[in-house]
Formats: structure tokens, sequence, C-alpha cells
């Protein structure tokens, strides 16, 4: 069957949905309505022509701060100049925040903002559900811990199975998978079949159908759906009734207060 390509507007395209932009193919992960922004991740690892995996170090000096990283300087230089020569425009970029907290918790090396990036830990189990499944082992943006813990060459990694684990940062033979954000005004290419599918498939999974008699008939919430937002609803009540049951915390009293109470 031909696929029907479309030219739209990246911002009315779902989450889930897959277009093309600069080339490569991307997968809509989440929308920003109030910074018109839409987070991006592409669909697999880069590809080299021959359609192999285009394996680099996540870092030449073997450091796994993604900050100052070779594959960072990459994907912000090379990278974005093959995405600018297929089409993309670098204005349509807008700056990406990544959270390089270590896996055991140490924020040495802070926030790091980028115009092209890769997945954090946190970023890659937050939407796991919809990441498509990669074709090869890839970095990600996370350090196993940090140099002031005596690990500054493990880098975190998706391996093939979708599991996460780590390996030197020197390493030569890891996929790199691009994330970024795009204005969600610009137009992007995409396979509107497609799209309306997984868009029919995302709303399947989040309603039933019902009839009532002969004429009556649509779809509600299902179950499902019902008990989540009902357990939400409850957890946010106990959360609450717990903070209310905590004493308020004493003000400390000034030695000067202490010596005139006396």
């Amino acid at each position: 069957m031909e696929k029907t390509l479309k030219i739209g507007e990246i911002g009315k395209l779902a989450a889930e949905s897959r277009f093309t932009y600069g080339g490569i193919e991307w997968v809509v992960l989440d929308h920003n309505p109030m910074k018109k922004a839409v987070l991006v991740l592409a669909v697999d690892v880069l590809k080299t022509e021959s359609g192999e995996t285009r394996y680099m170090p996540f870092d030449e000096e073997n450091k796994n701060d993604f900050a100052a990283s070779s594959v960072r300087a990459f994907l912000n230089g090379d990278f974005l100049e093959e995405l600018a020569a297929a089409g993309a425009d670098k204005e349509a970029f807008l700056p990406l925040a990544l959270d390089l907290t270590s896996d055991d918790g140490l924020k040495d090396y802070g926030i790091d903002r980028v115009t092209i990036g890769i997945y954090t830990d946190q970023i890659y189990r937050e939407f796991r559900n919809i990441i498509p499944h990669a074709s090869d082992w890839h970095w990600t943006a996370t350090p196993f811990s940090t140099a002031r813990n005596g690990y500054e060459h493990l880098v975190r990694n998706v391996n093939s199975s979708g599991a996460l684990s780590n390996y030197y940062a020197y390493y030569g033979y890891w996929g790199v998978r691009p994330l970024c954000v795009l204005k969600s005004d610009i137009l992007v290419s995409f396979n509107e079949d497609e799209v309306k599918e997984r868009t029919l498939k995302r709303k399947r999974a989040y309603t039933v159908e019902y009839q009532n008699g002969e004429n009556q008939k649509g779809t509600k919430q299902s179950d499902a759906v019902k008990t989540h937002i009902a357990m939400t609803k409850n957890h946010a009540s106990i959360i609450k009734q717990l903070t209310d049951l905590v004493p308020p915390e004493k003000k400390k009293e000034s030695r000067l207060q202490a010596l005139r109470d006396e």
C-alpha cells in the first residue's frame, strides 16, 4: 500500500506520531503548549548512508560529563549542520535542558542546555512506553557516578533489549540517538495514514465503546482510566492529610529572647 505523505505543523501531531525533518525520522514524545514547543526523539540511532550504525565514543578523553563530551560537540556541530543541509531550519530548534544527575544521585554536573542532546535515564524512563525500540546499543547523557566519587569514566547506556547498563565513555562502538525541542509551528512531513492509526490506537487505550438500546451508542472512559484517576485523587488526598498532621515547625528562640525569659 502506498504511503500518503502530508505536510503539516508538528504541534498538531499527537504523542507517538512519527515525522521526517532534516532527513531524520523523529517521534513526538511530548508537547508544551505554553512554550509552543515539542519534545522529539530520533526513531532510531543515527545510521550511515549504507544503513549501518554510526558508532562513536561518548567522549574521546573518556570523561562522563555530557556537557564537556565529544558526542555533545558532534551533535551541536557536524550533526546540526547535516540537519540544516537536509532542509532543517536552525531557528526551529529551542534550548533543551538536560539534568545530568548521576545514576547514584550526585548533581556535580548540573544542568546542561543544548540545541541537540540525547536522553537521560530519567527522560528514557518517563517516555519508555512510547519510545520505539532502537536497532542498536546507544548512549544516554547520564553518568554512572562522578569524578568526585571516583567514577569519571562510566556512562549509562541502553542495550539491545532496551534495558539500561553502563560502560566506559571512550568506547567507540555505541550508537547515538538525538533528542531535541522543536517549535510547534514548523512544517514537517509525515505519513497521514500512520499518524491517524497511532492516534486511534492511543484513544482506544483510554476509551471503550458502549451501546444503550438500538440508537444510543458512543465511547466513554475505560474502567482502568477511571480507576487510575480515582487512585490519583486518593493519593493526593492522603498526602494532604499526612502533611496537615505534621506539627508546625517551632520557631527557634533567639539567645537574647531566652535570656529575657529567664
